[in-house]
């Protein structure tokens, strides 16, 4: 088993949207996966098929004593999902400030196929979440957006994940929201390559209106337009994921 945080440069990233996408990309290319919303927004489930008004997920689970693995659910393509769920934010963040360690100990608990992906969909303003997701992880995956502020503000995030991880993280970075089209965009995505060498995705993922359409059917891209570009890349960005966890294990033995 593979896990996996995802987290934002800062907010506004995508980073939400990318991780239901890569989640279905995993499944199509024969992975189980297991993707879980640590967002208090809770939105990770809107992009997978889950009814608006339920309330079901990790927090309410443990806000209410009872096991967290039930409030999973599961989309009409196969992705089994954890929702954040509509209460118990409170609860959720005492345990985890409390335990540190208690995220890693629960994925090691389940019953999961060992060459299945869980992706956490991590906070990057909410340090205790994650702290967790970061304890838990064998790798994070950085989403950053060719911007100036968020170039910027690169280095400062590598960094902080570095430090709050309790074991030694393979991060890697991808750029998500790309449009060719503007030069500073092509131009920061050009330092990136230069500064980053390998940490960085070979494939940019590109501003594309049928993100949004997707969303708006409950779907992600891969599902509701398997053949455009951008579910093409999101699939190229999967398989760069799982050679990056076959070099790690090489380099691990």
């Amino acid at each position: 088993m593979r896990i996996v945080a995802i987290t934002g440069v800062k907010g506004g990233m995508g980073t939400t949207t990318l991780t239901a996408a890569l989640a279905e990309a995993l499944l199509t290319q024969g992975h189980p996966v297991l993707a879980i919303d640590l967002t208090p927004q809770n939105d990770l489930r809107l992009h997978l098929g889950m009814p608006w008004q339920a309330t079901d997920g990790l927090a309410s689970r443990i806000d209410a004593g009872e096991s967290w693995l039930e409030g999973a659910w599961v989309s009409a393509e196969g992705v089994r999902f954890l929702p954040f769920g509509e209460r118990g934010e409170r609860s959720l963040t005492e345990r985890f400030d409390h335990d540190r360690e208690w995220l890693r100990r629960a994925l090691h608990e389940i019953d999961f196929p060992v060459d299945g992906w869980v992706l956490i969909d991590t906070p990057v303003h909410h340090p205790s979440l994650l702290a967790q997701a970061l304890a838990a992880a064998h790798a994070a995956l950085l989403v950053a957006t060719p911007e100036p502020a968020t170039h910027a503000r690169l280095a400062t995030m590598e960094r902080e994940i570095q430090q709050a991880a309790v074991d030694p993280l393979a991060l890697h970075l991808a750029i998500n929201r790309f449009d060719p089209t503007v030069t500073l965009q092509r131009e920061i995505v050009a330092l990136m390559k230069t500064k980053l060498a390998g940490r960085l995705a070979p494939v940019e993922i590109p501003e594309d209106p049928r993100m949004a359409e997707a969303l708006a059917s409950k779907r992600t891209v891969v599902g509701y337009a398997p053949g455009s570009g951008v579910a093409s890349r999101i699939g190229t960005l999967a398989l760069w994921l799982k050679a990056r966890a076959g070099l790690r294990t090489a380099e691990a033995s």
